[in-house]
Protein backbone atom coordinates (compact mmCIF):
# COMPACT_ATOMS: atom_id res chain seq x y z
CA UNK A 1 0.00 0.00 0.00
CA UNK A 2 1.11 3.30 -0.68
CA UNK A 3 1.13 5.44 2.43
CA UNK A 4 0.10 9.32 0.94
CA UNK A 5 0.51 12.62 2.49
CA UNK A 6 -1.55 14.65 -0.09
CA UNK A 7 -4.25 14.06 -2.84
CA UNK A 8 -3.07 17.21 -4.51
CA UNK A 9 -5.68 17.09 -7.19
CA UNK A 10 -8.48 15.78 -9.01
CA UNK A 11 -8.03 14.75 -12.84
CA UNK A 12 -10.91 13.53 -14.82
CA UNK A 13 -11.49 12.08 -18.63
CA UNK A 14 -14.77 11.17 -19.97
CA UNK A 15 -17.31 12.99 -17.90
CA UNK A 16 -19.42 15.20 -20.08
CA UNK A 17 -22.35 14.94 -18.93
CA UNK A 18 -21.38 16.03 -14.64
CA UNK A 19 -19.01 18.74 -14.76
CA UNK A 20 -15.57 18.05 -12.83
CA UNK A 21 -15.96 20.75 -9.84
CA UNK A 22 -19.58 19.74 -9.49
CA UNK A 23 -18.03 15.11 -9.55
CA UNK A 24 -15.66 16.12 -7.17
CA UNK A 25 -18.29 18.12 -4.71
CA UNK A 26 -19.94 14.90 -5.39
CA UNK A 27 -17.51 12.32 -4.37
CA UNK A 28 -15.92 14.87 -1.27
CA UNK A 29 -12.92 14.97 -3.06
CA UNK A 30 -11.04 18.53 -2.05
CA UNK A 31 -7.74 19.62 -3.09
CA UNK A 32 -4.57 19.02 -0.74
CA UNK A 33 -6.95 16.46 1.16
CA UNK A 34 -5.00 13.97 3.20
CA UNK A 35 -5.05 10.26 2.05
CA UNK A 36 -3.67 7.38 1.43
CA UNK A 37 -4.18 4.45 -1.54
CA UNK A 38 -6.96 3.09 -0.06
CA UNK A 39 -8.98 6.26 -0.88
CA UNK A 40 -8.33 5.25 -4.43
CA UNK A 41 -11.42 2.44 -4.82
CA UNK A 42 -13.84 4.65 -2.27
CA UNK A 43 -13.81 7.18 -4.98
CA UNK A 44 -14.19 5.12 -7.61
CA UNK A 45 -17.41 3.30 -6.07
CA UNK A 46 -18.26 7.26 -4.99
CA UNK A 47 -18.08 8.41 -8.81
CA UNK A 48 -20.31 5.33 -9.84
CA UNK A 49 -22.94 6.07 -7.21
CA UNK A 50 -22.84 9.60 -8.50
CA UNK A 51 -23.39 8.59 -11.91
CA UNK A 52 -26.30 6.17 -10.95
CA UNK A 53 -28.21 8.95 -9.09
CA UNK A 54 -28.33 11.01 -12.11
CA UNK A 55 -29.22 8.24 -14.32
CA UNK A 56 -26.40 7.40 -15.76
CA UNK A 57 -26.84 3.45 -14.79
CA UNK A 58 -24.25 2.09 -17.65
CA UNK A 59 -21.08 4.20 -16.58
CA UNK A 60 -17.69 2.66 -15.82
CA UNK A 61 -15.35 4.17 -13.53
CA UNK A 62 -11.01 3.30 -13.65
CA UNK A 63 -9.44 5.38 -10.70
CA UNK A 64 -5.78 4.74 -10.04
CA UNK A 65 -3.40 7.63 -8.48
CA UNK A 66 -0.87 9.46 -10.39
CA UNK A 67 2.82 10.45 -9.05
CA UNK A 68 3.67 14.79 -8.93
CA UNK A 69 6.84 16.80 -9.16
CA UNK A 70 7.04 16.74 -5.13
CA UNK A 71 7.27 13.60 -3.40
CA UNK A 72 4.47 11.60 -1.61
CA UNK A 73 2.41 14.16 -3.36
CA UNK A 74 -0.49 12.48 -5.55
CA UNK A 75 -3.37 13.05 -8.29
CA UNK A 76 -6.27 11.06 -8.05
CA UNK A 77 -7.21 10.38 -12.24
CA UNK A 78 -10.51 8.83 -12.89
CA UNK A 79 -11.44 7.76 -16.65
CA UNK A 80 -15.20 7.51 -17.21
CA UNK A 81 -17.24 6.06 -19.63
CA UNK A 82 -20.31 7.36 -19.24
CA UNK A 83 -22.45 5.13 -21.30
CA UNK A 84 -26.25 6.04 -22.39
CA UNK A 85 -28.36 7.31 -19.62
CA UNK A 86 -31.57 5.68 -18.43
CA UNK A 87 -34.61 8.12 -19.51
CA UNK A 88 -38.00 8.35 -17.83
CA UNK A 89 -40.39 7.50 -20.52
CA UNK A 90 -43.52 8.16 -18.50
CA UNK A 91 -43.91 9.70 -14.70
CA UNK A 92 -47.60 7.89 -13.40
CA UNK A 93 -49.40 8.22 -10.07
CA UNK A 94 -51.17 5.84 -7.84
CA UNK A 95 -53.37 7.75 -5.25
CA UNK A 96 -55.57 5.74 -3.02
CA UNK A 97 -58.33 8.49 -1.75
CA UNK A 98 -58.18 9.41 1.44
CA UNK A 99 -61.14 8.24 4.68
CA UNK A 100 -62.82 10.89 6.56
CA UNK A 101 -62.07 11.11 10.02
CA UNK A 102 -64.35 9.78 11.97
CA UNK A 103 -65.52 9.75 15.84
CA UNK A 104 -64.97 12.80 17.90
CA UNK A 105 -64.39 15.30 14.59
CA UNK A 106 -66.82 15.92 11.94
CA UNK A 107 -65.62 14.17 8.33
CA UNK A 108 -64.15 15.66 5.77
CA UNK A 109 -66.22 16.74 3.16
CA UNK A 110 -62.90 17.26 1.09
CA UNK A 111 -62.61 15.46 -2.51
CA UNK A 112 -59.84 13.52 -3.60
CA UNK A 113 -57.01 15.73 -4.78
CA UNK A 114 -57.15 15.59 -8.86
CA UNK A 115 -54.11 13.14 -10.17
CA UNK A 116 -53.26 16.23 -12.44
CA UNK A 117 -52.70 18.26 -9.11
CA UNK A 118 -50.51 15.66 -8.23
CA UNK A 119 -48.28 15.30 -11.10
CA UNK A 120 -47.76 19.56 -10.68
CA UNK A 121 -45.79 18.71 -7.48
CA UNK A 122 -43.11 16.57 -8.94
CA UNK A 123 -39.39 17.35 -9.90
CA UNK A 124 -39.37 14.61 -12.99
CA UNK A 125 -41.13 14.44 -15.97
CA UNK A 126 -41.27 12.44 -18.99
CA UNK A 127 -38.46 12.23 -21.90
CA UNK A 128 -36.20 13.41 -19.83
CA UNK A 129 -32.95 11.94 -17.87
CA UNK A 130 -33.51 9.87 -15.16
CA UNK A 131 -32.31 11.60 -11.99
CA UNK A 132 -33.04 9.78 -8.86
CA UNK A 133 -32.21 13.40 -7.00
CA UNK A 134 -35.19 14.67 -8.11
CA UNK A 135 -36.98 12.01 -7.90
CA UNK A 136 -36.32 11.60 -3.95
CA UNK A 137 -37.17 15.22 -4.03
CA UNK A 138 -40.25 14.74 -5.30
CA UNK A 139 -41.14 12.67 -2.70
CA UNK A 140 -40.16 15.23 -0.18
CA UNK A 141 -42.01 17.91 -2.08
CA UNK A 142 -45.24 15.25 -1.53
CA UNK A 143 -45.22 15.13 1.47
CA UNK A 144 -44.76 18.55 2.48
CA UNK A 145 -47.69 19.92 0.24
CA UNK A 146 -49.77 17.16 1.56
CA UNK A 147 -49.18 18.32 5.23
CA UNK A 148 -50.39 21.60 3.62
CA UNK A 149 -53.78 19.70 2.94
CA UNK A 150 -53.87 18.35 6.08
CA UNK A 151 -53.27 14.80 5.71
CA UNK A 152 -50.90 14.48 8.39
CA UNK A 153 -50.71 11.07 8.39
CA UNK A 154 -50.04 10.37 4.40
CA UNK A 155 -47.44 7.79 3.18
CA UNK A 156 -45.83 8.04 0.09
CA UNK A 157 -43.93 4.77 -0.96
CA UNK A 158 -40.64 4.57 -2.45
CA UNK A 159 -40.97 4.87 -6.12
CA UNK A 160 -40.31 2.16 -8.49
CA UNK A 161 -39.20 2.10 -11.65
CA UNK A 162 -40.88 0.23 -14.59
CA UNK A 163 -38.50 -0.74 -17.12
CA UNK A 164 -40.85 -0.61 -20.18
CA UNK A 165 -40.31 -4.05 -22.40
CA UNK A 166 -38.09 -3.65 -25.35
CA UNK A 167 -36.36 -0.41 -24.19
CA UNK A 168 -33.94 -1.28 -21.66
CA UNK A 169 -32.98 2.48 -21.81
CA UNK A 170 -36.35 3.94 -20.71
CA UNK A 171 -38.28 3.11 -17.56
CA UNK A 172 -41.46 4.53 -16.13
CA UNK A 173 -41.68 6.55 -12.29
CA UNK A 174 -44.62 5.35 -10.45
CA UNK A 175 -45.60 7.16 -7.15
CA UNK A 176 -47.44 5.46 -4.87
CA UNK A 177 -49.69 7.37 -2.21
CA UNK A 178 -51.44 6.88 -0.04
CA UNK A 179 -53.22 9.81 1.64
CA UNK A 180 -54.48 8.69 4.89
CA UNK A 181 -57.66 10.81 6.41
CA UNK A 182 -58.01 14.55 5.51
CA UNK A 183 -58.01 16.24 8.73
CA UNK A 184 -60.60 19.25 9.46
CA UNK A 185 -59.47 20.95 12.50
CA UNK A 186 -61.41 23.71 14.25
CA UNK A 187 -59.79 26.73 15.83
CA UNK A 188 -61.32 28.61 18.91
CA UNK A 189 -60.66 31.98 20.66
CA UNK A 190 -57.84 32.80 18.41
CA UNK A 191 -58.00 36.57 18.14
CA UNK A 192 -54.14 37.12 17.35
CA UNK A 193 -53.80 34.66 14.71
CA UNK A 194 -55.76 33.68 11.33
CA UNK A 195 -56.57 29.89 10.77
CA UNK A 196 -54.63 29.72 7.87
CA UNK A 197 -51.17 30.52 9.96
CA UNK A 198 -52.22 28.04 12.51
CA UNK A 199 -52.64 25.74 10.12
CA UNK A 200 -48.94 26.48 8.98
CA UNK A 201 -47.53 26.37 12.12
Amino acid sequence: MISLTRLVTLQTVGNAAIPSSELARGIGFSNEMEGDASDVDRFRRATLGLYRRSGFDRATVAARLLPTAEPRRFALHLTISEGAPTRIRDVAVQYRSPNPVTGAMEPSKRQPIPVARLLGWLRVEGGVVLNRARVEESVKTIYANLARERYYSAVVLPPRERVVPGTPNEVDVVFEIRAGPHYDIRFAGNRNYRDEELYEA
